[in-house]
C-alpha cells in the first residue's frame, strides 16, 4: 500500500511536468511486484525475487489466478525494465501502467 500511495502522490504532483517518469513507474511496479510476492506466499521458490522472474514462474507453472493477467503483468514489467535501461520515460508511459492497474483494475485483482 506504501508503494502505491508514494507512487499516486508522485504521480499528482508531477502529472503536469516534464520530467522523467521512471521513478514513478518503478513505484507503480513495486506494487505489483509486492502484491505477488504476498499473493502466491510459499508457491514461490525463494530464489525468484524480481518482477519478471515472477511473471516467468507464474507462466511456466500456469498458477491461477495470476496466469490470466499476464498480458498485463508483461506490459507492466516491460515499462519496468524501460524505466531502467531506456532512460526518460513519459507521462503517457506513467498513464499506461495508472490505465492496466487502476482503471482496469488489476490491483485490485492481484
Amino acid at each position: 500500500m506504501e508503494f502505491l500511495i508514494s507512487a499516486n502522490i508522485l504521480y499528482d504532483i508531477h502529472k503536469n511536468s516534464f520530467i522523467d517518469f521512471a521513478p514513478i513507474i518503478i513505484e507503480y511496479a513495486k506494487v505489483v511486484e509486492k502484491r505477488l510476492i504476498i499473493g502466491l506466499g510459499r508457491r514461490l521458490p525463494t530464489n525468484i525475487k524480481m518482477l519478471g522472474e515472477i511473471i516467468f514462474y507464474i507462466q511456466n507453472n500456469s498458477i491461477a489466478p495470476y496466469n490470466a493477467y499476464l498480458r498485463d503483468l508483461w506490459s507492466i514489467n516491460n515499462l519496468r525494465k524501460n524505466s531502467a535501461h531506456i532512460g526518460r520515460l513519459t507521462k503517457a508511459d506513467a498513464d499506461t501502467m495508472r490505465n492496466i492497474l487502476l482503471v482496469n483494475g488489476l490491483v485490485n485483482r492481484l
